[in-house]
């Protein structure tokens, strides 16, 4: 996929931009707060989802009743010189997306169309934070992939509320605990499909991950990755449990809901803390949890590969090359880790952000903006 042009409406503090973009590396340089990352998020808005999470309205310029409005031209692996059109605009409080003129219900319905990946310094927390955002982490990969999970992901969730529900129910003595069955039944057959989903994609990526990470490193550091069930335990691979065999499967899942209503029921306090909304990825670093024992060094390392390793694994398993929404993925490393993140861009477009004017330098083949107050002038290295 190659992102041509875009054109920028009224979204944060860009009043009003038109960029042809390089079909190779594009760099925006220039200070904090400028607009830099608003340009990535504008285009993460078309082909995806915000990477920041942000609710529409505060894409509005502040103290401005001015709509946002972005158009973005692209063509696919699959269809070079036949340009598409994505339209994202504001109205009532809501985002309407069209493609080719053709409105989307939602813009979450274009996340997995466009093959892409971001990534984001607040993403950084992912590796040392809570388990929360590292299984939000796999199931965004997950989703890009296989549009099911995310109906998996949303009827496990809601599976899971009605069973809480139950349980408030019986420690108020409104409910009997015997009436969990039911609710277990379908926990344990979704729990299943949400844990093979994750398993059988962080198995391609992990793979990668530590082929760059070991390169990364200099030969010196050796990175694992691991799937912490809190039903199957430490997964390593996708052959670790056999996902073939649903019944076996399903019995281990349900014989643990079994002992933990037991339990339960014996102290009289319910909770539902084991299933797939608890488990854990975890990073080891040359043996040791990075989690607890990574310097800042190694912890944005671990991100950057990981950032590698998806972009791989969609070139091969898709046989489609992502795009690379990168903001400020080179600061906080040295010389040595900075050239090796661009010498794996693997011929991919690139967008690229810096506040660093020596890695304008590092990356051939590419066009510079130099960003400031939202607008945005192209830029020529010796100015």
């Amino acid at each position: 996929m190659i992102i041509k042009k875009i054109y920028i409406r009224n979204f944060r503090n860009i009043e009003e931009a038109e960029l042809l973009f390089s079909d190779s590396c594009n760099i925006f340089y220039g200070d904090n707060a400028e607009g830099k990352t608003n340009l990535l998020e504008a285009v993460s808005l078309c082909i995806g989802k915000s990477f920041r999470n942000s609710k529409p309205y505060s894409f509005i310029p502040f103290d401005s009743d001015k709509k946002p409005q972005i158009k973005l031209w692209y063509e696919s692996d699959n269809y070079i010189g036949k340009e598409n059109l994505i339209e994202y605009n504001f109205e009532d409080n809501k985002a309407l997306i069209k493609t080719n003129g053709i409105s989307q219900k939602n813009a979450i319905d274009l996340y997995g169309e466009m093959k892409y990946v971001f990534f984001v310094p607040e993403q950084l927390l992912m590796i040392k934070g809570v388990p929360e955002l590292r299984r939000d982490y796999i199931d965004c990969i997950v989703m890009l992939q296989n549009k099911s999970h995310k109906k998996i992901m949303e009827s496990y969730r809601e599976i899971l509320n009605h069973r809480n529900v139950l349980v408030n129910e019986i420690i108020e003595g409104r409910a009997n605990s015997s009436m969990l069955s039911v609710w277990d039944d379908f926990l344990v057959k979704q729990g299943v499909n949400l844990t093979f989903g994750r398993i059988k994609y962080l198995s391609m990526i992990k793979e990668f991950a530590k082929e760059f990470y070991h390169l990364i490193s200099g030969g010196e550091e050796i990175l694992d990755i691991y799937y912490n069930s809190s039903v199957f335990g430490k997964i390593f691979d996708i052959n670790t449990v056999d996902f073939n065999d649903k019944c076996t499967i399903y019995d281990v899942y349900s014989k643990k809901l079994e002992v933990l209503n037991a339990l339960n029921d014996f102290c009289g306090i319910f909770r539902t803390n084991i299933g797939a909304h608890r488990d854990d990825i975890i990073f080891m670093i040359n043996g040791k949890n990075a989690r607890e024992f990574g310097s800042q060094g190694q912890l944005r390392s671990i991100y950057l590969v990981l950032k590698l390793a998806e972009a791989r694994m969609i070139k091969e398993y898709n046989k489609e090359t992502p795009v690379l929404l990168l903001d400020e993925a080179l600061s906080e490393l040295d010389g040595g880790r900075r050239n090796f993140v661009i010498n794996n861009f693997n011929g991919a477009q690139v967008f690229l952000t810096s506040c660093n004017k020596g890695d304008l330098k590092r990356v051939s083949k590419s066009k510079i903006w130099k960003v400031r107050g939202g607008r945005f002038e192209l830029y020529t290295l010796g100015q």
